[in-house]
């Protein structure tokens, strides 16, 4: 199945979203390409790097991003899930919740 393109507007609206978010948590980039999930769905896997920080996670502004770029998607007319795949450093530091 061929995968349509991610058009270029959407693909600046989910970068714009996760890097307002997660700069102070390191951001350094956003990858977002079509694929399938493995149901064969047509969806959008969004890659973010990050460089070495030492700011604690918050899960809470993961949660809330991951939100946020689904309604980014939406209001840009785009139907295929996001997929959000962060790359952290796997000893980061990750604010404890109560």
């Amino acid at each position: 199945m061929k995968q349509e393109p991610v058009d270029p507007t959407v693909s600046a609206a989910i970068e714009a979203a996760i890097r307002e978010a997660m700069t102070p948590f390191g951001y350094r980039s956003t990858d977002v390409r079509p694929g399938l999930d493995h149901d064969d769905d047509p969806v959008l896997f969004v890659h973010v790097a990050y460089d070495d920080s030492q700011v604690p996670l918050d899960p809470k502004v993961l949660s809330e991003l991951s939100h946020e770029v689904i309604r980014v998607t939406r209001q840009h007319g785009e139907e295929r899930f996001p997929h959000i795949r962060h790359h952290f450093d796997p000893h980061r530091a990750v604010v404890s919740v109560a």
